[in-house]
């Protein structure tokens, strides 16, 4: 009996093993799904939403029984996860753990893994960069902060996680002084009594807690944008039962894993969309513009993520013109730029403010530097032949563990052209005009400039400063 069902038992796992070896061939190499998950930008959504989608799309019930039988056994029977990226709490609850590397919402939420001094003070520059050039333009910059589910919701994690001390916020925010920012998180956990404000199977607030945070932030605006939301009673709210959420979705379990969750409609809206409004929702959409005629307050643009997909018809009922753009980490300063707005509100949730940082775009990077260089420790100031040899010489100027070098590259080409400066992840481009001097002011992180070089391979002298941030 025992040889049986040792021989069973090898059979089922080779069994299972060549199915899986079939399916990674038929379904993935074959189709080159491998190569369709490309990075967007810093966007961990480059992986985790194409991820989930193609993913979940080719393993899903109806196609592939068996896997996502597997999964829903290993869940239920062993508590183990489909995949890693998410742990399993108490009474139904799901968490995001590590989306990306670098990137664990549980560390962050819990302060088990506090930044590092450097992690600290880029963050700080990134933030003082959009800030200094949105009021250079003449408006004003509000940075929001939207807590982590397991921020709000940290009584439903399993007990090995509960014992932590302050999120990493508590390290951050402190250094961001002179700067508005509007962190949501007080204000959610204390209206945590109105109602569920999170899903339970995804990473995202639902609508009644995306009502909550835009009352919230409609009081914590700076003046003169500051305005009392309008109440709850204003809405009509329901709970629906619905499918389950990215994170149910991560563990191929999103139609057996439903919850209640929360439906708001406003009652009277006055807002219209005017622009953008037939395109989806997703990272890099379309602006969205929304008017209303009858409200006080004047133009605003929100640069967001997914979290403010909720609050997008909550916000827009209290300003003349609303601009949305939706972009992980991102500033857009072209769009910005185009809408004039009178006040821009950054909004960041709280796991995009660790691992992968954004890099500031060519404007908003050289108007601060412009500003701010000649006031750092200056280390090296070199002539150079051409960009090679600057590159070079860069590369070999030591500098102390944690401090950036930030190079001042003087160049005064023939002809109009660009310098083009290639990173790890993509190229970023400076116009240079001809026959005058152009400064361009470059953040040295190594390793993650790769190579400098002028289009056309226009030669010419390079004059090179150096200074420590």
């Amino acid at each position: 009996m025992n040889r049986f069902i040792h021989t069973a038992f090898l059979f089922t796992f080779c069994g299972m093993l060549a199915y899986g070896g079939w399916l990674y061939w038929r379904v993935f190499a074959e189709s080159g799904f491998s190569k369709q998950i490309k990075w967007v930008g810093h966007a961990p959504s480059g992986i985790t939403n194409a991820y989930e989608l193609e993913f979940t799309r080719i393993l899903s019930a109806q196609r592939h029984p068996l896997i996502t039988g597997l999964a829903g056994l290993k869940w239920n029977a062993l508590d183990v996860s489909f995949i890693r990226k998410v742990e399993k709490g108490r009474e139904g609850w799901l968490f995001l753990k590590e989306e990306v590397a670098g990137r664990n919402e549980l560390l962050q939420s819990l302060g088990i893994r506090p930044y590092l001094d450097f992690e600290r003070k880029m963050w700080k520059l990134i933030i003082a960069q959009r800030a200094a050039w949105t009021n250079a333009q003449g408006m004003q910059y509000v940075m929001v902060v939207v807590p982590n589910k397991t921020s709000i919701y940290p009584e439903y994690l399993p007990a090995r996680d509960r014992v932590a001390g302050p999120g990493n916020l508590t390290q951050l925010l402190p250094d961001l002084s002179g700067i508005q920012v509007i962190n949501l998180t007080d204000s959610l956990l204390n209206q945590k009594h109105t109602g569920q404000l999170f899903h339970k199977n995804d990473t995202h607030w639902n609508e009644l807690g995306a009502f909550v945070a835009y009352q919230s932030l409609m009081r914590a605006l700076p003046p003169p944008f500051r305005e009392t939301p309008m109440p709850l009673d204003s809405v009509v709210l329901e709970w629906t039962t619905t499918p389950g959420g990215d994170l149910a979705r991560l563990l191929l379990m999103d139609s057996l894993l439903l919850e209640r969750a929360a439906r708001v409609t406003l009652r009277n809206p006055q807002a219209h969309c005017e622009t953008g409004c037939d395109s989806s929702y997703g990272p890099f959409m379309p602006s969205k513009h929304f008017r209303n005629p009858r409200a006080r307050l004047s133009k605003v643009f929100f640069d967001h993520d997914s979290f403010f997909r909720s609050l997008i018809p909550y916000v827009a009922e209290h300003f003349q013109e609303s601009v949305f753009y939706w972009e992980w980490q991102g500033f857009n300063d072209y769009e910005i730029g185009q809408a004039q707005p009178g006040l821009v509100v950054d909004e960041f949730v709280e796991r995009s403010l660790i691992g992968d940082r954004p890099r500031n775009n060519p404007p908003v990077l050289q108007h601060y530097w412009q500003q701010q260089f000649d006031a750092l420790p200056q280390l090296a100031r070199l002539s150079c032949k051409s960009l090679r040899q600057a590159f070079r010489q860069i590369e070999l100027i030591g500098v102390e563990a944690g401090a950036l070098p930030v190079v001042a590259l003087e160049l005064t080409p023939t002809s109009a052209s660009r310098l083009i400066v290639e990173y790890d992840d993509k190229e970023v481009f400076y116009p240079l005009e001809a026959g005058k001097k152009n400064t361009v002011y470059l953040e040295w992180e190594r390793p993650r400039v790769k190579d400098l070089r002028v289009e056309r391979d226009v030669e010419m002298g390079v004059a090179v400063r150096v200074g420590t941030y």
